[in-house]
């Protein structure tokens, strides 16, 4: 009974974090790209949330969400650290996404120093708050099939799978095999990511899922229960990590491609260039706001009180 009480209290803890990241994006914006709409959506919403004003005061008005945190690549299982090491080799350099140091980041001497600027002690990854929250981002796109998890079922938002029967199951393999780097081997025995997958809700819901509400409750259960500065810094990186993944999943949700599970509408040709293919609304989205020019959100009310 103990033991599912504790369940039970970490979930809610998980899903309040989950309610406040979602009510923190602004939600007008209609379509988000990793490198630049996503980040700067989650990085307006980080820094005018208390968080950032609560550590912003204790820290003297220095710091905030711009605290360096320190990530132990050898106190992560395996699977968390081939996660992050994929993460840090997809992500964009001009973002602040990918943290400095980690596993052979550091030459040995007598390497000239300027092939050292980017040494952490110890091989550990060290990025600010705000830069383990830009990794979450990237890192709820590896592998990229993950994004077949950010829809909904138009017909019953509550259902956990959805599926676009618009789209024929050869072609959306198809797709996957040319764009992501799935073999052709996965392709002919259908074991390449079709025209569907787990809803949104399950798929953050998942237990099994490395960056969903499940391990940012445990990540915060144990940055609560941790020791040592090191080890609250170890964990906070990892809670962060996830809140930068939910907050992708979040987003995408009021893409209406999303909500409307209409994967067809990823396929539009967005060029004359052949095999250049999205969604509109991304590729306009980012090229007209960026990342730093995104519009001001507006104050949503209940239907019909505007």
């Amino acid at each position: 009974m103990t033991r599912r009480r504790t369940s039970l209290g970490r979930r809610a803890l998980a899903r309040r974090w989950f309610v406040t990241t979602l009510a923190l994006a602004p939600s007008p914006a209609l379509a988000w790209d990793p490198a630049t709409t996503h980040v700067g959506l989650s990085d307006r919403a980080a820094l005018a949330g208390p968080v950032h004003r609560r550590w912003m005061a204790a820290s003297g008005g220095t710091l905030g969400m711009f605290s360096p945190l320190r990530l132990d690549p050898k106190a992560l299982p395996a699977s968390t650290r081939r996660l992050v090491l994929r993460a840090v080799a997809a992500a964009p350099e001009d973002v602040g996404a990918r943290p400095r140091g980690g596993p052979g980041a550091c030459p040995e001497p007598p390497a000239p120093p300027g092939t050292r600027d980017r040494c952490v002690e110890g091989d550990l990854w060290e990025a600010t708050a705000l830069g383990w929250i830009r990794l979450g981002i990237v890192a709820e796109t590896v592998p990229p099939e993950r994004i077949l998890a950010h829809f909904f079922d138009p017909a019953d938002f509550d259902r956990s799978t959805w599926e676009d029967p618009a789209v024929a199951r050869v072609v959306a393999r198809g797709r996957h095999t040319r764009a992501n780097g799935a073999t052709i081997a996965s392709f002919v025995a259908r074991s390449a990511p079709g025209r569907g997958g787990p809803s949104a809700l399950a798929h953050l819901e998942d237990p099994r899922n490395p960056l969903g509400l499940t391990a940012l409750a445990r990540h915060l259960d144990d940055l609560a229960r941790a020791e040592t500065p090191e080890e609250r810094e170890h964990h906070l990186a990892l809670a962060l990590l996830c809140v930068g993944a939910v907050l992708h999943v979040a987003q995408d949700a009021t893409v209406p491609a999303h909500a409307r599970g209409d994967l067809a509408a990823f396929f539009a040709p967005l060029s004359d260039t052949p095999g250049d293919r999205g969604l509109p609304l991304s590729a306009y989205a980012a090229r007209l706001y960026g990342r730093t020019d995104l519009p001001t959100p507006l104050a949503l009310g209940p239907r019909g009180s505007n």
